[in-house]
C-alpha cells in the first residue's frame, strides 16, 4: 500500500469561493472607496491556480516511487499582500481605492508573515506550476465577477 501527503501554498481560482481574493471582493462590495487590510501589507504570500494543484497531486500518484510521499505544492516565488490587492484592483478597472493597514507583520491571528514551500522534492518528478501567481488571481477575480451569487452566499 502506497500513501500520500501533499502540503499546499493558498490555491486559487475557478470555484474559489474563500481566501484573499474573495475577501477582497467581499470587503470592496460593502465600500468600493477603501479597503481595510489585515496586517502592513507586506505579508509574502505564494499561491496555486488550482488546475496546477491538481496536476501536481495526479502526477505524484503516477510518477512516485516510493510507499510513504509527501509533496509540497506551491510556486518558487512569492507576492506580498498589496501586490494582489493591486492585481485584483486592476483586473477590476479600480484605480481610486484607498488601502487601509491594520498594522503588524501578521495578518490575522496565526499568519505567518512569510509562506512559501520548498517544491523540490515534486519538482524531481519534472512537475512545474504552469499558470503564474498574477494570471491565477485575474483568472480568480474574473470568476468571481461572472459568479456574484458567490459573494453573497458568505
Amino acid at each position: 500500500m502506497r500513501s500520500f501527503c501533499y502540503r499546499f501554498v493558498s490555491w486559487i481560482g475557478e470555484r474559489y469561493t474563500h481566501g484573499i481574493v474573495f475577501d477582497i471582493l467581499k470587503k470592496l462590495q460593502h465600500d468600493p472607496r477603501a479597503l481595510p487590510l489585515h496586517g502592513d501589507g507586506t505579508q509574502k504570500k505564494s499561491y496555486l491556480y488550482v488546475k496546477d494543484g491538481v496536476s501536481g497531486v495526479m502526477l505524484g500518484i503516477e510518477k512516485a516511487a516510493a510507499q510513504k510521499n509527501v509533496f509540497n505544492l506551491g510556486h518558487d516565488y512569492f507576492i506580498t499582500v498589496v501586490e494582489v490587492v493591486k492585481i485584483v484592483l486592476d483586473e477590476l478597472g479600480m484605480n481610486e481605492v484607498k488601502l487601509e493597514f491594520a498594522g503588524g507583520q501578521r495578518g490575522w491571528l496565526g499568519d505567518s508573515p512569510m509562506v512559501q514551500l520548498d517544491t523540490s522534492k515534486i519538482k524531481g518528478l519534472d512537475w512545474k506550476p504552469e499558470t503564474s501567481i498574477e494570471e491565477g488571481l485575474r483568472r480568480t477575480v474574473r470568476y468571481l465577477k461572472q459568479n456574484p451569487h458567490l459573494l453573497k452566499r458568505a
